[in-house]
């Protein structure tokens, strides 16, 4: 990636991400003033604000928040499918790119991050941690993976997390979401108890620009199980809408896309998530 989307990028992520997670959990350290309200029947006496109270000639209390570091995970789909792209370079040399932008990114402001590798199997896991100099040794370390298996099994993955007890606050999803099983189910339930971002990595000839051949077939081969089939066009599959109805926050990104365009994505979409919490 160009060192000047690398920068900007980086900078944003690494502000966005500063305090936007937080507990409303009290207590004697890492306390936080948030906002001035009024008194409330159950708030605690040594909360109130007497010198604002008399401003507003009504009782009025400090709500404090304690500030809370971030665990972030990210959940890396290695099957074959992610060696795809023609149009420009792979999905899996996209999810290495986005990997080292984001992971220290998110570190950098003293959160703890964490990575998931899958196939149809759990091929390696990394507990969410501190520190960048593990950061970077782990990352080193995910690019050189050589997954065991070909194949993908979403449901394995979403279920994973929760039989490994994995704590997280956020999870990043980087697959195609190419899955021969239906995994609405297990995305629903990780989605109810985690914050999730799917990253969806696309291909143009996946999508709109492969090529049309007229009166004819071709044979296309599935890189995961290597099955051939015929027909004019690739097999088009989308989750857009399953993720439009679980209401996460998706991000599309294309093998022909550049950096520039990447880095806009994920800068409008963390931008806007940041607004909303701010509402909330």
């Amino acid at each position: 990636m160009k060192k000047k989307w690398f920068f900007v990028l980086r900078r944003a992520v690494s502000r966005i991400f500063s305090g936007t997670f937080r507990s409303k959990k009290r207590g004697a350290e890492g306390i936080e003033f948030a906002v001035f309200r009024e008194y409330q029947p159950g708030d605690p006496p040594r909360s109130i604000s007497y010198p604002k109270s008399l401003q507003r000639c009504r009782y009025v209390v400090r709500d404090n928040m304690l500030d809370k570091a971030m665990s972030c995970l990210f959940l890396i789909d290695r099957s074959a499918s992610t060696d795809f792209g023609p149009s420009g370079i792979s999905k899996r040399e996209i999810q290495d790119r986005l990997l080292n932008i984001l992971a220290p990114a998110i570190a950098q402001n003293n959160n703890q991050v964490g990575f998931l590798i899958t196939t149809n199997r759990l091929e390696k896991y990394f507990k969410p941690r501190f520190g960048n100099k593990l950061l970077i040794e782990r990352l080193k370390l995910i690019k050189e993976f050589k997954p065991q298996s070909k194949t993908t099994d979403l449901n394995l993955a979403f279920l994973s997390v929760f039989r490994l007890k994995i704590s997280a606050d956020l999870i990043f999803i980087l697959s195609d979401f190419y899955a021969p099983a239906d995994f609405k189910d297990s995305l629903k339930i990780l989605s109810r108890k985690y914050d999730v971002i799917p990253m969806l990595l696309k291909d143009s000839f996946e999508t709109t620009n492969f090529p049309g051949i007229k009166g004819g077939m071709i044979a296309f081969r599935d890189l995961e199980t290597g099955e051939f089939f015929w027909g004019e066009k690739p097999r088009k599959i989308s989750n857009v809408n399953l993720f439009k109805n679980l209401g996460l926050d998706y991000i599309l990104l294309k093998t022909s896309e550049n950096e520039g365009d990447w880095t806009k994505k994920l800068m409008i979409t963390f931008e806007q998530r940041k607004k909303r919490r701010r509402i909330r």
